[in-house]
């Protein structure tokens, strides 16, 4: 395999660190470079090695025409708290500087049409090689309610019991994107639009019953008001984190009224009949283990 210069945008946030880490361990040393996208103050120090970091100013084109000199593929999204304009900046700028391949994450945490704009931004240019990517609903989530989870044995979310959705894991989706960045230039993927989840279709109450046997311990299920999940987000959240408020109570709202209950077969399709996304348990063993070992 020849070696690449990757760019990977939004590295101080989940789940783009989770594609960094599946680069260095699939790719190793067949990366040249690794180029980690990241805001002025962010520092993914435990990422830094093998790759360099490029300070993004969005408000400065010519970071982002820096950051994708000589880059061969792409992984780009609108990372938390980023201005609507700067993920057209990056691909404006791969489209100039001939960016072979792209993956672009168009729509997260939300109905999965909800990224059609970009979308056709996207097919509007001279890229022949991308694949647009949607994501509704990422397991990664769940951070922010594992504490009441584990602690209080209590889920509470504002969706209703019956809006169901299918959370999928970080690393599959970094194993998704890894391929894709890395493929050849016969891939079938090349131009496509994928939909992934996990593999599995959870409604808040059914997903409390899974917590219970996982934990081993009865987790209730709490349907809140939007309110309600509104001052929780406020305790939670960094107070400068106002778009991620936002996107999570969006979200919520998707859910409560239907447009996440999607479940599909893109995952394996991209990966191989082998691979099976993972499902709830895998993300909260790992987060037991760490409880248990105290970090």
């Amino acid at each position: 395999m020849s070696q690449r210069q990757v760019f990977v945008s939004g590295t101080f946030y989940l789940p783009a660190r989770a594609v960094v880490r599946e680069l260095y361990k699939r790719l190793g040393d067949t990366v040249s470079k690794v180029r980690l996208g990241t805001h002025i103050g962010q520092m993914p120090l435990d990422l830094a090695r093998g790759g360099k970091i490029c300070r993004i100013d969005p408000a400065n084109i010519e970071n982002v025409r820096n950051a994708l000199e000589d880059v061969e593929a792409a992984f780009l999204w609108q990372a938390p708290n980023e201005p609507d304009h700067l993920l057209r900046d990056f691909i404006d700028v791969a489209e100039e500087k001939g960016v072979k391949n792209l993956v672009i994450l168009s729509s997260y945490h939300s109905h999965p049409n909800s990224g059609q704009e970009i979308e056709a931004y996207v097919s509007s240019k001279s890229i022949a090689q991308y694949t647009l990517l949607r994501v509704p609903f990422f397991t990664h989530h769940f951070d922010i309610y594992k504490n009441t989870i584990i602690n209080d044995k209590i889920l509470p979310l504002p969706i209703g019991t019956e809006g169901s959705f299918a959370p999928l894991d970080d690393r599959d989706f970094a194993e998704v994107v890894a391929t894709l960045l890395v493929s050849p230039n016969d891939n079938p993927h090349h131009q496509a639009t994928y939909t992934l989840t996990g593999p599995r279709l959870y409604t808040g109450p059914e997903l409390a019953v899974r917590l219970s046997v996982i934990i081993n311990d009865h987790v209730t299920f709490l349907g809140t008001s939007l309110n309600e999940a509104d001052k929780y987000l406020s305790n939670i959240l960094p107070q400068e984190d106002e778009q991620s408020r936002q996107r999570h109570l969006e979200l919520y709202r998707a859910i409560r009224e239907g447009e996440c209950q999607v479940r599909t077969e893109d995952v394996t399709r991209i990966l191989g009949d082998e691979k099976v996304p993972r499902d709830i348990e895998i993300y909260f063993g790992d987060i037991i283990v760490k409880i248990i070992r105290g970090y």
